[in-house]
């Protein structure tokens, strides 16, 4: 299995080796943890509850990935125009776990980026 490392600031390389294919690519390549299989757990937690957003930047490493591959189509896609659309991210039993943008922070992994600005859903009592 390759390591996203061999990315991180080379987008070029990137789009060079799968530019003309299409493959399933593990998140594992670009979070240094396996994805959670939280997402049914944490929408039940909240089932019916108003949800708000707020901005938040957190550094790469603390995301969980909650779907387990990305495809190459997509990431070049991020990688070639780059969206406003910031990932959605939510804090369930200790984790951050990221809900939506698994394309959009796979892409700014190889672009180099550390951290990441991010919308946080969040519950009230």
């Amino acid at each position: 299995m390759q390591s996203f490392a061999q990315w991180r600031g080379t987008p070029d390389g990137f789009i060079a080796q799968y530019g003309k294919s299409f493959e399933d690519l593990t998140v594992r390549l670009f979070f240094n943890k396996e994805f959670a299989e939280y997402p049914t757990a944490f929408f039940l937690a909240f089932k019916g509850k108003t949800g708000e957003r707020r901005k938040v930047t957190l550094h790469i490493d603390q995301l969980t990935p909650t779907q387990y591959v990305v495809d190459t189509y997509g990431v070049i896609e991020y990688l070639k125009n780059r969206h406003t659309d910031p990932p959605l991210v939510a804090q369930y039993n200790g984790h951050w776990l990221l809900l939506d943008g698994h394309h959009r922070v796979s892409a700014e992994v190889i672009r180099g980026a550390k951290t990441i600005a991010a919308e946080e859903l969040y519950f009230k009592d």
